[in-house]
């Protein structure tokens, strides 16, 4: 069988109704095709599926990432004992790297 005969018939199962030839059927297989929700909600499924695969390939790849951060702290000057104790200054950089 050519595939171009087989792509014939797929697009003929799609619309056999049509053969009838018959407006009322058209339009009562086109509404059900509208409301139909298992339809919907299997459309709805695929994306979602096809979204979570996306984001799961996207952990697949090497990624890296740097942070800096600075704080300074003193503690008040009346509990402060003995003197200079009461004061820190950090610096801090972090690369992450995974994959």
């Amino acid at each position: 069988m050519p595939a171009a005969a087989g792509v014939a018939d797929v697009t003929d199962l799609k619309t056999w109704w049509r053969g009838f030839k018959d407006p009322l059927l058209d339009r009562l297989v086109d509404q059900a095709l509208v409301n139909n929700l298992d339809l919907k909600v299997a459309a709805q499924r695929l994306i979602v599926a096809r979204a979570e695969r996306d984001a799961l390939s996207g952990t697949l790849k090497p990624r890296i990432g740097i942070s800096a951060n600075s704080l300074q702290q003193q503690t008040s000057r009346r509990v402060e004992w003995p003197r200079g104790i009461g004061f820190t200054d950090t610096q801090s950089v972090q690369l992450e790297a995974s994959w």
